[in-house]
């Protein structure tokens, strides 16, 4: 009997924090946590939303080399690190590749909104590159248990913020897989929030947090980038990486899972909710990429 009331008062107590909004959802989930090992982050401000490190879905084999790729925007999982994803695959390697954004923030929208109707909204259209990402990221061989999707870099968001976050998810799970090999853009990127994901792996690397990472130069700031003056003009100020080498797929197979992943930035079919935002928000890259599949590994 006292047991049931017990019960009955802790239940009622709960859902009136709730109602009062003492207890908000961030918080919730991170007291009943589904399938957890690495505890979940909360507010790194007071001004900031809750959120929460989500756990890897599938344990590493601890027989394979572990692998986290680190991706700004959806595409840059194909421009950038398709090269030594499907590398890393062919050895057998453990990849998990972490987006870390939605991608609202496009200039795409615009145009594509010229070809439809009703308009996309931002929010839409950041569900539209996550669809596409995981698309190309299921044609080179990464499945949803090794594909996890955060929502940062958001429009009129602070870039400390973001650098913060940024630096306690990677810190997250460099403290629970410390054996695992850390891989993302160069400090020198001209694209803030690509420089800013490399910036945090630096830094924690040379605080002994990260044991092994690797940089790459993004297909803009080595090819297209150079093609337009305001871009090469910001990229001169901020200074260019240094080159450590460069990897190439040699193979026809490799090539054709490669190209493969890049259509699908190619897909127009606005019924089903494709809108090629890829394709049409980075033509040039595309194009170089399918010329020549080459990236850059920098030095740190």
């Amino acid at each position: 009997m006292k047991k049931n009331i017990i019960v009955a008062t802790c239940s009622v107590l709960f859902m009136a924090l709730i109602a009062v909004g003492i207890l908000k959802p961030g918080i919730i989930r991170s007291l009943f946590p589904a399938e957890r090992s690495i505890p979940p982050t909360l507010s790194l401000s007071k001004n900031d939303e809750s959120f929460y490190i989500q756990p890897l879905k599938k344990k590493p084999d601890p027989q394979k080399q572990m692998v986290f790729y680190f991706v700004p925007h959806a595409d840059d999982e194909v421009l950038t690190f398709g090269v030594p994803m499907i590398q890393d695959l062919k050895q057998n390697k453990e990849v998990y590749v972490i987006l870390m954004s939605h991608g609202d923030i496009t200039g795409a929208r615009a145009r594509i909104n010229k070809r439809i109707n009703p308009e996309l909204t931002p929010r839409q259209l950041g569900q539209a590159r996550v669809n596409e990402f995981i698309e190309a990221t299921n044609r080179m061989g990464i499945d949803d248990k090794h594909r996890l999707i955060y929502d940062l870099f958001l429009e009129g968001g602070d870039r400390e913020q973001d650098y913060g976050r940024v630096k306690t998810i990677v810190a997250a799970y460099a403290k629970e897989y410390p054996q695992a090999e850390f891989k993302s853009m160069s400090i020198f990127d001209v694209h803030p929030e690509h420089a800013i994901i490399g910036k945090a792996i630096q830094e924690l690397k040379n605080s002994n947090r990260i044991k092994s990472s690797q940089s790459f130069a993004s297909i803009n700031i080595m090819r297209t980038c150079k093609k337009s003056p305001r871009c090469s003009g910001k990229q001169q100020k901020i200074g260019m990486p240094t080159i450590e080498r460069q990897i190439q797929l040699t193979e026809p197979r490799d090539k054709h899972i490669l190209s493969s992943a890049a259509d699908a930035y190619r897909v127009w079919n606005p019924k089903k909710g494709w809108y090629s935002v890829g394709e049409i928000s980075v033509p040039g890259q595309f194009r170089e990429l399918k010329k020549d599949p080459t990236t850059i590994i920098v030095k740190e």
